[in-house]
């Protein structure tokens, strides 16, 4: 199942534009991150933009309560029959951006690439080795993404299968890239 729950915030006083961009995809149970992507939702939608510290604190108290009403009470479960999930969420706003990553009712905020789930082991090495520059432009960066999620895909049993990509910028460039566009990156 697709596992990114892009939002747009339209903006009340302008026809047809946009304050800004939610992105949250992560690794787990696809209803758990569902359920809590559209929860997520509902603060950087309000009529009244939030800052992005602002935003970070409410995202974190929807994961305690979250994690409180639908994590907690199958804590005595087997590891393998215990929900859990991990999130990336990426939020822009004009040309302020910010990136978290969570793990269980924790929040952080991260400025470099990130991976998430079985898979972020290899991910991570790989970023750390270099292979996501910061100065890289939007292009660059997707080829780098595929060539990190392929690698992680080809090296760890049960990592990934179909790959979407969804792209946050402050620039009017932005969208999804499909399956299809992912799989012609991998071949490359």
């Amino acid at each position: 199942a697709g596992k990114i729950a892009l939002w747009l915030d339209p903006d009340p006083s302008s026809d047809g534009m946009n304050r800004g961009r939610l992105a949250i995809t992560g690794a787990g149970d696809v209803h758990y991150l569902s359920a809590i992507s559209v929860l997520l939702r509902e603060p950087f939608t309000r009529s009244s933009p939030l800052t992005m510290d602002e935003l970070e604190s409410e995202f974190e108290q929807i994961l305690v309560d979250f994690h409180q009403k639908h994590v907690i009470p199958f804590g005595t479960f087997r590891e393998e029959d215990r929900p859990s999930f991990e999130l990336i969420i990426a939020a822009q706003r004009s040309e302020e951006k910010r990136m978290w990553v969570t793990q269980l009712s924790s929040i952080v905020p991260v400025w470099k690439p990130v991976a998430v789930g079985c898979g972020s082991v290899v991910a991570d090495e790989l970023f750390q080795n270099g292979y996501f520059p910061q100065s890289a432009d939007i292009i660059a960066a997707q080829i780098m993404a595929a060539y990190v999620i392929f690698r992680a895909k080809q090296t760890v049993a049960g990592c990934g299968h179909d790959t979407d990509f969804e792209i946050i910028s402050t620039s009017e460039y932005g969208g999804h890239l499909d399956h299809c566009g992912v799989r012609e990156l991998e071949d490359i």
